[in-house]
């Protein structure tokens, strides 16, 4: 399970298509996204730094988070 913090997530459509495209990297992956916090949690097999990498793709820098 990974945490990222995405700090430039700023409404309910940046939400949406990070679950979006996480999704489409892996069908199975779940995906928790709280807006007010900022915090991605993923729960999937795909790497890290691929899910860090895509999400960068679509705009959004993703730290990881403790």
């Amino acid at each position: 399970m990974y945490k990222l913090k995405v700090e430039n997530m700023k409404c309910k459509s940046c939400v949406l298509n990070i679950e979006d495209v996480l999704k489409e990297l892996d069908p199975n992956m779940k995906v928790t996204v709280d807006l007010a916090s900022k915090l991605v949690v993923i729960d999937s097999v795909v790497d890290l730094d691929k899910i860090i990498q895509v999400l960068a793709e679509e705009g959004h820098s993703a730290l990881t988070f403790p």
